[in-house]
């Protein structure tokens, strides 16, 4: 009879819970034993009661199913054979809400994370911004800067308003100072002498005076530490040689100008020569400040010089004269006392000028420089894109 039901199709359920009678009648040939009607817990003599424990099968069956099954060390092989595996919870999408224990406001903590990553975006910027002024700091003070030409004390080499590049690898000068900063604090700021070479003669470069600050001014140097120069009918002379310079348009080697164009022979001091006052007549009329016992021609040496006591003389190129940072020009008793005193310059000292010679406010003017203030050496120009040169 088992046989028969499968072939056919027909589930125990529903033979159970059917009303043929025949089936019943094959069956029950032994219904009428009580014991065995007990046997096999039904009461068939009674359709209405089959078909209520058919129901409550029916009914039962998926709780079956819905129950915990044992575990088996044969369930990964039933999923491997292709069983479905339990599905997961479905997770929430991006951005919904869900309230949990510890997120019982679920709106209230997601704006929090939202401050957070508003913050920490703007950090970024601000960390980055931050590296980009410090990268741009870093090459502009060691390795190049673009300057713009402003004037015409460098024609014809150099055009008012080209923009050259200003190599800082080869020598320069860092000031550690700020612009908002007055004259005087930029030029008592620290600097840092950088570079992998050492200026030379002729060499286009970028500089500042004493008491202009940060103020950058584009000249030619001429003379070096240790140097005699002089302009003679509007040629260079330096140590008695003559030199052509076919850099300087031949209109520009004549006398006359703001600052005139020949000068008599001027030693240019170096780190270590003597720096002294002296009287310049047995009758001790007059007293000059002279370097290596000679007097010194142009006002103003950039450089202090340092007496064996530890006293600090210098000299402005306005005729200042202070020692130990006290102006004393005018305290004739201080200066006659220091007469003969030696002091030791503590700087080498460079001469510059401009190409356009009678036009050109440089050392003719403001005296000897100092090697910090020489802050990049001029290569090339690159604006305008027309233009584009090398600078010698």
């Amino acid at each position: 009879m088992d046989e028969e039901l499968k072939q056919d199709g027909i589930s125990e359920a529903e033979a159970a819970a059917g009303e043929n009678n025949g089936f019943l009648q094959a069956q029950g040939t032994e219904q009428e034993n009580p014991e065995t009607l007990q046997a096999q817990g039904t009461e068939q003599e009674n359709p209405e009661t089959l078909k209520d424990q058919s129901a409550e099968q029916e009914n039962q069956e998926p709780l079956r199913e819905n129950e915990p099954k044992e575990e088996s060390t044969e369930a990964p092989r039933e999923n491997a054979a292709g069983g479905e595996a339990p599905e997961k919870p479905a997770e929430p999408a991006e951005g919904e809400n869900t309230e949990t224990p510890e997120n019982g406001n679920g709106g209230k903590k997601k704006k929090k994370k939202e401050k957070k990553s508003l913050l920490g975006e703007i950090l970024d910027w601000v960390v980055t911004l931050l590296v980009a002024v410090v990268a741009a700091l870093v090459i502009r003070s060691l390795l190049f800067e673009p300057i713009r030409v402003d004037g015409a004390s460098m024609n014809d080499t150099l055009a008012d308003g080209e923009v050259m590049f200003v190599s800082k690898l080869d020598y320069a000068s860092t000031w550690l100072s700020f612009p908002w900063q007055s004259e005087e604090a930029k030029e008592s700021a620290p600097r840092i002498t950088t570079g992998l070479g050492a200026p030379a003669r002729f060499d286009v470069i970028i500089t500042r005076y004493p008491g202009r600050g940060d103020t950058n001014f584009v000249k030619r140097l001429i003379g070096m530490p240790g140097d005699r120069v002089k302009i003679e009918d509007g040629y260079l002379y330096v140590n008695d040689e003559k030199y052509e310079e076919p850099y300087i348009n031949d209109a520009y080697r004549v006398s006359g100008g703001s600052n005139g164009m020949s000068f008599e022979e001027v030693y240019i001091p170096k780190k270590g020569d003597a720096l002294s006052l002296e009287y310049t007549d047995e009758n001790k009329n007059r007293i000059v400040l002279c370097v290596n016992g000679e007097p010194w021609v142009w006002r103003g040496i950039s450089s202090a010089a340092v007496a064996a006591d530890g006293d600090r003389l210098t000299y402005t190129k306005d005729g200042t004269l202070t020692l130990n940072g006290e102006e004393i020009t005018a305290d004739t008793d201080r200066i006659v006392s220091l007469v003969g005193k030696q002091f030791s310059l503590e700087q080498d000292l460079y001469f510059v000028m401009g190409d356009h010679r009678n036009n050109s406010n440089d050392s003719r003017a403001q005296g000897p420089i100092t090697r910090d203030m020489i802050v990049g050496h001029v290569r090339f120009v690159f604006f305008p894109f027309g233009a584009m040169r090398g600078v010698e």
